[in-house]
């Protein structure tokens, strides 16, 4: 299974469970569940932004240079970190 099909699905089962909770105890609009994908990229940004500053960008290792390369990718690319089924968080 591919590393973000992975992701996505441990994403949407986890926000499935934190949104209902979420909303026994608080409001959540429909547009402001449509503004998380842009957060994730915010958080990617910054991300990229915080490791360029803490590591060697000319010295990784290889899982740095791998992760910093689909970070940088992503962002490029405007896609976020995870695909979420927003739908299903709008159901009862």
């Amino acid at each position: 299974m591919k590393k973000s099909k992975l992701r996505n699905e441990i994403a949407n089962s986890f926000l499935q469970t934190f949104i209902k909770g979420y909303l026994a105890e608080s409001s959540l609009t429909e547009e402001q569940l449509y503004d998380i994908p842009t957060f994730l990229m915010l958080r990617d940004c910054e991300l990229f932004g915080v490791l360029h500053k803490k590591w060697d960008v000319e010295n990784l290792s290889t899982n740095q240079a791998v992760f910093l390369d689909d970070l940088e990718k992503r962002i490029q690319a405007g896609v976020p970190i995870v695909m979420l089924n927003y739908e299903t968080f709008l159901k009862p």
